[in-house]
């Protein structure tokens, strides 16, 4: 009985054995042939990608003139709309319509904000020595770029208007603080929401940015640059946020 058992017991073990090597095998196999297929797919699509990069790329440069000028037209048509239907408010001179101008300056300052952000990323990409049009791009740039600051310059002054305890010179360096100070306790708890707000979701995008970057660089040699960059931006940002919170937190205590 003993030899019988010790004999099944050794063929049951061959078979795990067996069967273990098998998936081995087939585990072996199939990771080949997704490698494979995994560096099939990144040599096509670097190829395949690399290519509409350059067609587009092209097409935009030779017009690149014409979306930076469309883009300003339709964001400070947005700017002014907004602007206009704030001040219709304000003279109506209800709480109702107070509290609705106020939305339509929030409006119009995003709208402002969009645009400037907009026209640097149309001129650093329309920044290429293969742009026949970039000294007319440089002259669009610089001058819509003043006419958004005068715009935003009119919104701030029309928002001081309205509630003259706003402080604050938009020229000065001093204006966000000033401005900040102005605010009353409902509008400062409001900023440092968004604020904080702001902060978890850039610390949630950097990460994603840094896969990006790193992505780039072994498809596209990108170069190291990409991931630099956005390796001292999450720096930068975690580090002020981290020196303020420990400096407000000591002043807390010290109260």
């Amino acid at each position: 009985m003993n030899v019988k058992t010790d004999s099944g017991r050794k063929k049951t073990q061959k078979s795990r054995a067996g069967r273990t090597a098998l998936r081995l095998l087939v585990s072996l196999a199939a990771g080949g042939a997704a490698g494979f297929g995994i560096s099939w797919a990144v040599y096509a699509a670097r190829v395949g990608v690399r290519e509409t990069t350059e067609h587009l790329n092209l097409a935009f440069l030779e017009n690149a003139w014409i979306f930076q000028t469309a883009f300003f037209l339709a964001l400070t048509a947005v700017s002014l709309i907004f602007l206009r239907k704030a001040v219709a408010s304000l003279r109506n001179g209800t709480d109702e319509e107070l509290d609705r101008a106020g939305e339509y300056q929030n409006t119009a300052m995003a709208a402002n904000s969009a645009d400037i952000i907009l026209q640097f990323l149309l001129f650093g990409l329309a920044a290429d020595g293969s742009n026949p049009g970039l000294l007319l791009s440089v002259g669009l740039f610089l001058g819509f770029c003043v006419v958004i600051l005068f715009l935003e310059a009119a919104l701030v002054n029309q928002i001081q208007k309205a509630d003259p305890m706003k402080k604050g010179d938009i020229g000065s360096l001093r204006f966000h603080r000033d401005w900040l100070e102005s605010c009353d306790e409902a509008e400062r708890l409001g900023i440092y929401k968004a604020s904080y707000k702001s902060f978890q979701v850039m610390n949630s995008l950097c990460p994603v940015m840094e896969a990006a970057a790193l992505l780039g660089k072994i498809m596209f040699d990108t170069g190291n640059f990409p991931i630099i960059l956005v390796t001292v931006l999450w720096a930068v940002q975690t580090g002020v946020y981290c020196f303020y919170s420990a400096q407000y937190d000591r002043r807390g205590a010290g109260e």
